[in-house]
């Protein structure tokens, strides 16, 4: 390799899965020169060009014995997949969050940390074996790590800071000159703009990026700059909602299914982990049918089997039709309307601000949100690129030579403007759930979950409770309630609910599910 031949290795370590970038460039006379355009380098630990978030320990937990796309398969195991670590990240500064959602409260953050750096350092020592064939890195090598923009700017950067000695951690060698970092939404208008995706808007209007990740959605705002070649900084939103959730939406649907006892999966909840990976083949077969042209209609089918530990085997093939999967999505949908809702007013933006919107993370194929975006803003204002979750590791690839060279970054952050308070105050009432002669449950601006299975927000301990009976949506200062195609019905005011349709609900309702009954209260 030539003293001047540079390799940019671009890591994006996402919640469901990380990716790995790479591009070479040549330093002539003191400027970078890109010598192809990044492309994807799979490891022999790579499934379908990305890497699982994944690790399987041994049984005193002492010792990694694999990771990656083989860990998974270990779910498929009743004694092993007690030992699979997945879907982490969103855990991560769960303690710094006054009231973080359950998806966020799978591991304490220190665990969700010690799984990065220890999937981390598997990874460096991958591509050290079968990328770079040398015991060390050195000057012709550089490392460029995406990041969520919020870590950098809450809570003072402490999550970054102790992200980055993660990976510090991860390396052998003496010094980390060769590691620096670029936020995922940079990353990818860097992406959209060096392949040709981001377009030219009228002046006035506004490019809002919406990331859809597996646990998180950041929504930026900004206008396109001819001179930088990137987006000018308007504002950023963002809430816990993303692409894996409907993961462990649609594992619960086929865990009914499959008439999977309540405590199996109390005592085991790796189960509807292992039954997530059923439910994303059929998401995004379901997806990928609904996008094609003219399509009207989907459905597709699956083989489900768990095997539990006394030996019982529960095996069905699940049927599901774009109606059933809107049903068992519903509550993640309007918490998606809602996210956008949010974005909108906080920015001080209206649809019509908007000249184009554009799609990008894991979860950017799913086609209720495509949909749904569609409505809002126009058919032709809607941007997909082929493949949206590779696009914040692709740009990353980028990045390197705009650094050497002192090019402005793709986006031009403003830090007041990030830091500071959002454009609009929204200030959301505060409503509680009131269970006649018992416990007072408060709910949050957002989803919340009610039904047998203790794994809700609200458990029910009620026979005539379905696991997974109903959700309460909350959106600033309206309360809707919605049954979830329940075995026996959810009613309010003595009047049963049709599955799937949102009910609003006022203090003065009387909800009843099973023989407990509930009413809303308000604490604004």
């Amino acid at each position: 390799m030539s003293k001047d031949q540079i390799t940019v290795f671009a890591v994006d370590c996402g919640a469901t899965n990380w990716r790995l970038f790479r591009s070479s460039y040549v330093i002539d006379k003191g400027r970078a020169q890109i010598l192809n355009t990044p492309q994807c380098s799979p490891l022999t630990s790579f499934s379908n060009r990305q890497l699982p978030a994944a690790i399987f320990f041994s049984p005193d937990n002492e010792k990694v014995e694999n990771f990656g796309d083989t860990a998974l398969s270990y779910l498929e195991d009743e004694e092993k997949r007690k030992r699979v670590r997945y879907f982490f990240k969103p855990s991560i500064g769960n303690h710094l969050i006054k009231d973080p959602c359950p998806h966020q409260l799978h591991y304490t953050h220190q665990q969700a940390m010690q799984y990065t750096g220890v999937l981390l350092g598997h990874l460096i020592a991958q591509i050290r074996k079968e990328k770079w064939r040398a015991s060390q890195f050195n000057q012709n090598s550089r490392f460029i790590f995406t990041y969520p923009v919020h870590w950098a700017f809450e809570n003072d950067g402490e999550i970054l800071k102790e992200f980055q000695q993660i990976i510090r951690d991860a390396f052998q060698e003496e010094n980390d000159d060769y590691i620096t970092y670029i936020s995922e939404p940079e990353g990818a208008v860097l992406a959209l703009m060096e392949t040709g995706i981001l377009k030219d808007v009228d002046t006035d209007k506004v490019t809002l990026l919406v990331d859809v990740g597996g646990s998180t959605t950041d929504i930026v705002a900004g206008k396109i700059n001819i001179r930088s070649g990137g987006l000018d900084f308007l504002g950023r939103y963002g809430e816990p909602f993303g692409g894996g959730l409907y993961d462990f939406e649609i594992a619960s649907f086929i865990a009914d299914q499959l008439n999977l006892p309540e405590q199996a999966i109390i005592e085991d909840p790796s189960i509807l982990i292992s039954l997530g990976l059923h439910a994303r083949r059929l998401k995004e077969s379901i997806s990928q049918q609904m996008l094609q042209a003219e399509s009207t209609s989907a459905s597709a089918n699956r083989t489900c089997t768990v095997m539990l530990g006394d030996g019982q085997i529960y095996r069905s093939t699940v049927q599901m039709t774009d109606r059933v999967f809107e049903q068992a999505t519903y509550g993640l949908h309007e918490q998606f309307k809602s996210l956008l809702k949010n974005a909108l007013k906080n920015l001080n933006l209206s649809a019509e601000d908007i000249g184009q919107v554009v799609l990008v993370g894991g979860g950017a194929k799913l086609y209720s949100l495509i949909t749904y975006l569609r409505d809002v803003f126009g058919q032709e204002k809607i941007l997909l690129s082929d493949n949206p979750d590779e696009l914040v590791s692709l740009g990353a690839g980028f990045q390197f030579g705009r650094d050497f060279d002192d090019i402005p970054p793709s986006i031009v952050f403003s830090v007041e403007d990030i830091t500071g308070e959002p454009a609009v105050q929204v200030a959301p009432d505060v409503y509680a759930l009131q269970e006649v002669g018992g416990e007072k449950h408060k709910l949050r601006n957002s989803k919340n979950t009610l039904g047998r299975a203790v794994s809700n927000d609200i458990a029910i301990n009620d026979q005539k409770s379905s696991r997974f009976h109903a959700e309460i949506n909350v959106q600033s200062c309206e309360v809707f309630l919605v049954d979830l195609a329940s075995t026996n019905g959810t009613f309010i005011d003595g009047k049963r609910l049709t599955p799937g349709e949102a009910y609003f609900i006022s203090p003065q309702n009387r909800i009843q599910i099973g023989d407990a009954e509930f009413f809303l209260i308000s604490e604004g």
